[in-house]
């Protein structure tokens, strides 16, 4: 049986079109498990309300703690072999469950992948697995070429959604819920990933990924989270031997984490955060040893075409906030409009 793990939170506009969407599988065998994360609308209700028409799908109701532990306290509920997991203001076409479950069972793989849509109201993106990518992938191709996703490498998707995954692989590798509110996929996939024997990628696209929009508020778990995740990326890194010049993963991951330090002082400074904070916050950042990997750049970091890679290799906090500052001064109208838009096709219940 396959158990359908289901976070919700506040998301009564959009759930019971998700809840309709599992109702309609042509794949029978599953269970949904509803885990009311503290919701504060009708969200509760909603779920109380498909529970009593459907006893597939399996209530609780609990007080806020986050997605990632709503996820977990889901899985000690589930009775079925296989989870899947699916976000509350998402939907899945008919085929979904089928499609994923013979491609696991008939490839014997640990998970099966499908692609998905990027939607907005009515309008739809198609998001395909590369056909490069598609079909059984096994040991030790699977580690040596796949593993680097989760370093800034994007051969595959860091999401739990659109994937049906053996069970065994949480309760034997996971090491349970993290607490973050951004990364926790990620951190997921980076635990089981080295486990994993086969993957089966499919042709078929069937979830449907509602894009939320632009936040018009400065985000404060987004740096701490995802710096939580470069840690614990380079513990794994030095697990694994990817430490070192040969490797391209070092060079892509601490990239990835220049742009996650740009990301959130550009928020800072759009959102009007005090400067003088800024540039100690920016100081105090440019001292922690996770810049070491600086060193695997394909040359010297203050010589790197990118003139805030110079600045932190340089411990320069005021060149750098300059640099930020003049970037947001040129795409501050821009994100403006992306933040009006979203508002208001939130105010038309779009979004």
């Amino acid at each position: 049986m396959i158990s359908i793990i289901i976070p919700v939170f506040n998301t009564s506009r959009f759930l019971s079109a998700c809840l309709n969407s599992i109702i309609q599988q042509s794949h029978t065998d599953w269970e949904a498990i509803l885990v009311d994360d503290g919701s504060t609308d009708k969200s509760g209700d909603i779920c109380d309300a498909f529970a009593k028409k459907d006893k597939r799908f399996k209530v609780l109701h609990k007080e806020n703690e986050g997605v990632d532990k709503a996820r977990f306290d889901g899985i000690v509920l589930a009775k079925g072999d296989l989870l899947t997991f699916v976000d509350s203001d998402d939907t899945i076409e008919k085929d979904y469950l089928l499609v994923l479950y013979t491609s696991l069972v008939e490839n014997n793989a640990d998970y099966a992948e499908v692609g998905f849509y990027r939607t907005l109201g009515p309008y739809k993106q198609k998001r395909a697995i590369p056909k490069e990518h598609q079909g059984l992938i096994e040991q030790p191709k699977l580690f040596n070429e796949y593993f680097v996703t989760f370093f800034g490498c994007h051969k595959l998707t860091a999401s739990l959604w659109g994937k049906l995954f053996r069970r065994e692989l949480f309760s034997k590798y996971v090491e349970g819920p993290s607490g973050l509110g951004m990364g926790e996929d990620y951190l997921i996939l980076i635990q089981i990933f080295p486990y994993l024997n086969r993957i089966y990628l499919s042709d078929y696209i069937g979830y449907n990924y509602r894009f939320g929009g632009v936040t018009s508020n400065y985000m404060h778990s987004f740096y701490p989270n995802l710096k939580y995740l470069y840690a614990y990326k380079r513990k794994v890194m030095e697990k694994y031997n990817y430490n070192n010049e040969r490797n391209r993963v070092a060079f892509y991951s601490v990239i990835e984490m220049v742009n996650i330090l740009r990301t959130e002082v550009i928020d800072r400074i759009y959102y009007g955060r005090n400067k003088e904070e800024t540039i100690k916050f920016i100081a105090q950042e440019m001292k922690e040893d996770m810049w070491e990997n600086l060193k695997y750049l394909p040359v010297p970091a203050e010589e790197f075409h990118r003139s805030d890679v110079k600045a932190i290799a340089l411990k320069d906090a005021e060149t750098y906030y300059s640099i930020m500052e003049e970037i947001n001064n040129s795409q501050h109208w821009k994100r403006s409009i992306k933040c009006w838009v979203s508002k208001f096709f939130k105010k038309l219940h779009i979004l």
